[in-house]
């Protein structure tokens, strides 16, 4: 049976949360041996030079790595840019990029906005740095990524906290900053200067209710939403964050917990995910081809907060 073409919005700047999963026995870890945490972290850095879009947060564990980003949407760009974005790309010579037709232009303009050129290029370059690094044969990529797209601020903060939770309820650390591969960590120790800053999704306001921009306020409260909701196990036998962290993140001032205490999940295998409103409305932008829709319906989850798209049979099952 032929797969259903990947699903994206388009006309609209969309967040996405990428997955990839490594083949092989789970037990082998592979993104665990040396250098590749940050081989990866380097190429993300990399193709976002080339691409129309920002990351702002990612975790790479031992079988599998996610990716929360943001995609532009289409627009004219002038050639000398689109030159300089196929010269970090690599592939072609200065010599060679002179010379493209101008059918040539608008196929490579059109594909710097597209999510799937993007992660071709990244993972197929990661998956021949790995093989030739450690004397490896064979695919390295078990299946084509998954992608859910967020339907709003919401949603693309809730997800980026359920990333960066990701080696804590893995068991890999007590506190998620302490995981090298993680954006937490990178926002943590100052190298986050690539990713989206957090002031862009994460909506804090003084008491004056003037929103406060100051990267280290941003932070603090990123942390604790992070650690209240880390707190919090999101099903039975999942590591958290211990009880004695929390209360010495209490001790510096973390703020009341209130909702991030809740349990949230779905984050991976929905189309949308965000309030049923806005997934409507992207809906009602989709084409009329009916692949997708036909069989899918938001779905309403525990938590009060978010919806996504998922097939109807998931439901009934």
């Amino acid at each position: 049976m032929a797969r259903l073409p990947r699903f994206k919005v388009e006309g609209i700047k969309a967040w996405y949360h990428l997955r990839g999963q490594v083949t092989g026995h789970k037990s082998d870890r592979l993104l665990q041996k040396e250098g590749c945490q940050q081989k990866l972290i380097d190429l993300i850095k990399h193709y976002q030079k080339v691409y129309f879009c920002d990351a702002s947060a990612l975790s790479i564990m031992g079988t599998h790595y996610h990716l929360i980003i943001k995609f532009d949407p289409f627009k004219e760009v002038s050639i000398a840019t689109l030159k300089k974005r196929a010269l970090i790309l690599g592939t072609s010579t200065q010599r060679q990029i002179d010379n493209w037709s101008d059918e040539q232009w608008v196929k490579f303009r059109k594909r710097l906005f597209n999510i799937s050129e993007f992660m071709r290029n990244l993972q197929s370059t990661f998956a021949r740095w790995y093989n030739e690094t450690f004397e490896r044969a064979g695919k390295f990529w078990a299946d084509r990524f998954k992608s859910s797209i967020l339907a709003d601020d919401k949603a693309v903060l809730d997800c980026m906290l359920y990333v960066d939770l990701n080696p804590v309820r893995a068991g890999m650390v007590k506190r998620p900053e302490a995981h090298t591969g993680s954006s937490i960590h990178l926002r943590h120790v100052n190298l986050d200067e690539w990713l989206v800053p957090l002031e862009k999704v994460l909506p804090v306001t003084d008491t004056r209710g003037v929103v406060d921009h100051i990267k280290k306020k941003m932070l603090e409260c990123y942390r604790c939403r992070l650690y209240y909701r880390g707190n919090v196990p999101s099903k039975k036998g999942q590591a958290k964050i211990p009880d004695t962290i929390l209360e010495q993140e209490l001790a510096h001032g973390f703020k009341a917990p209130g909702m991030y205490r809740q349990r949230l999940r779905y984050f991976i295998d929905g189309l949308f995910i965000g309030n049923q409103s806005k997934i409507k409305k992207l809906m009602g932008k989709l084409s009329k081809k009916s692949d997708y829709l036909q069989d899918k319906i938001p779905i309403s989850h525990p938590d009060g907060e978010h919806h996504s798209l998922r097939p109807l049979r998931e439901v009934m099952a």
